[in-house]
């Protein structure tokens, strides 16, 4: 919530995204705000994305979609979803 600059201006609900480097971030907060930084170390390999999932193969993707599906199957037929 609130607004931040980056040194760009971010609004509520932005995702944003910064190059690797060694450098600082400087956050500067218009008003009060909330935000969540995170950081890694890159992989040594490609990543596979899904629409709300990182994998570390296509194979281990379209695994884990099966496995939403047949949950997702479970929980309709349970009147759950």
């Amino acid at each position: 919530m609130g607004s931040v600059l980056v040194p760009d201006e971010l609004q509520p609900g932005e995702l944003v995204a910064f190059r690797p480097s060694s450098a600082a971030i400087e956050f500067e907060a218009l008003s009060d705000a909330e935000f969540v930084v995170g950081s890694a170390v890159p992989h040594d390999y490609d990543l596979v994305l899904g629409s709300h999932s990182v994998h570390t193969s296509t194979h281990a993707l379209r695994e884990a979609e099966a496995r939403i599906s047949t949950i997702q199957t479970s929980l309709i037929q349970q009147g759950k979803f």
